[in-house]
């Protein structure tokens, strides 16, 4: 069965508003304007002779730039951290709604708090759970939703920006009966972005751009799509 969108997917964001934030504008420098002082003329037989020495020019910065592997490791890294906690979020759409639960704890170390990805998927969860008392459980031994960085860079303001390929396999069921819904797989791409929050690097942004639903059982075609 084809399962309705977004519940398949409920990494899916539709269109709220949270983007990726414009880089900040790059501060142009002003000189300051220069006066000339005039040097009075000195006598020839007065005349020193000088030596005129160039300062080095100053240091550069030498600290090397992150490197692109090294950026989709720490993205990837936050990912699959994010995928535990929805993967645990959606399995317990009751608990979503409480922010002393496990789950939201687990949750609110992962995704900045207040931002529009955070309230839009703790209510997406709570509500499929209230109305259509729906739930996603994870395939045996995997997770619902799996999301494999596919590019990473960073922003003038300090955050990393990325794309990503998703992978949900989660099966959709009704929770007081169990009976399985919904147990198509979506293939999604999209774009997000980190930063460091509290001290704690979090997701701020994870927005989806694309999205294909597929037969039961198709294997994660992420990985195939990273590119050395």
């Amino acid at each position: 069965m084809q399962r309705p969108v977004p519940l398949a997917v409920a990494l899916l964001l539709l269109s709220t508003g949270c983007g990726t934030r414009p880089p900040a504008p790059a501060v142009q420098a002003v000189a300051a304007p220069t006066t000339t002082t005039p040097t009075p003329a000195v006598p020839a037989d007065e005349r020193a002779t000088t030596t005129t020495t160039s300062a080095p020019p100053p240091a550069a910065d030498t600290a090397p730039a992150p490197a692109p592997d090294d950026l989709r490791r720490q993205v990837d890294a936050a990912l699959l951290r994010y995928d535990l906690a929805l993967t645990a979020l959606a399995a317990h759409p009751d608990r979503a709604g409480d922010p002393a639960s496990a789950e939201r704890t687990a949750w609110a170390q992962v995704v900045v708090a207040g931002s529009a990805l955070d309230d839009a998927m703790v209510e997406e969860v709570v509500r499929r759970g209230n109305e259509e008392d729906g739930a996603v459980l994870p395939p045996p031994g995997g997770l619902s939703y799996r999301h494999t960085s596919l590019t990473a860079g960073t922003r003038n303001d300090g955050s990393t920006e990325f794309t990503w390929c998703g992978h949900a396999p989660g099966i959709g069921v009704e929770r007081s009966t169990g009976t399985v819904v919904d147990d198509a797989v979506g293939h999604s791409h999209g774009t997000g972005r980190l930063q460091v929050d509290g001290g704690t690097v979090r997701i701020a942004d994870l927005e989806q751009t694309q999205l294909a639903v597929l037969p039961s059982g198709t294997p994660d075609p992420c990985p195939g799509e990273v590119r050395p």
